[in-house]
Formats: structure tokens, sequence, C-alpha cells
């Protein structure tokens, strides 16, 4: 059996990928988390304008293209994100 040093460098390299991509993640929620009280203060008790929609935008994109790329993964039938919310919510 031969041990192909390239599928290592190819595994490697999608786990730090993983790790870079789930810590930023991790970091943007943390800060949604800390932001959020002011966020129902200044944005949404108060009239609603362009520049609201465009902070919706900006602010909860992530959160929309997380879902697609999870239903994507899963074929449509997000398992993906049940097994994120069972690792949340135990």
């Amino acid at each position: 059996m031969s041990f192909d040093p390239t599928l290592l460098r190819s595994a490697l390299l999608a786990r730090v990928e993983f790790g870079i991509q789930f810590s930023s993640i991790t970091l943007i929620y943390y800060d949604y988390l800390l932001t959020f009280s002011d966020e129902v203060e200044y944005i949404w008790r108060n009239p609603k304008k362009l520049s609201t929609a465009f902070y919706f935008c900006c602010r909860y994109y992530l959160i929309a293209n997380l879902l697609w790329m999870l239903t994507k993964v899963s074929n449509g039938t997000l398992p993906g994100l049940r097994s994120v919310i069972s690792f949340l919510f135990p």
C-alpha cells in the first residue's frame, strides 16, 4: 500500500479551511449576540427607512447564506442544519 502525500496535504488544507471558516462564523454570531439589544433599541423600534433595509440585508445575509449552503450540501433536506441546531442547543 502506497502513501499519497498530496491526499494528506489536501486533507490538512481542508481542515485548516474549516477551522478558519468556523472561527470567523463564531466571531460574527458572537457579535450578533452582543449587539442584539442595541439593534432592537435603535433599528426595530424606529421608523423604517431605506437605510433600515440595507442594514438588515448586510447584517443577516450571512445567516441566509449559511442556511442556503446547508440546503445545497444536504440536497434540500437540511440534516446539516439539524446537526448544527442540536450542537448549539443540546
